[in-house]
């Protein structure tokens, strides 16, 4: 795969961990993009939505970042 900074197309996608995002990105990819996934940490309350979008990303997406929320989300409502 290329690395971020080449002459092709480039596509940000939302990657949650689900299906959906998943599919996008695989579109993405099949259409020539250089695909950046990026996933929310928000807290959830079960890590496998992590876990599944960081292998989805090993598979699919050139680069991968994770940005942990600062901005007050939190699957933790109490």
């Amino acid at each position: 795969m290329a690395g971020i900074g080449s002459d092709r197309k480039k596509a940000i996608v939302l990657l949650s961990g689900g299906l959906d995002s998943m599919v996008c990105a695989a579109l993405a990819r099949e259409r020539g993009f250089e695909v950046l996934a990026l996933t929310i940490d928000y807290n959830q309350r079960h890590r496998v939505e992590i876990e599944a979008a960081r292998r989805i990303a090993a598979d699919i997406a050139d680069r991968h970042i994770i940005l942990p929320s600062t901005f007050g989300l939190s699957a933790d409502r109490r």
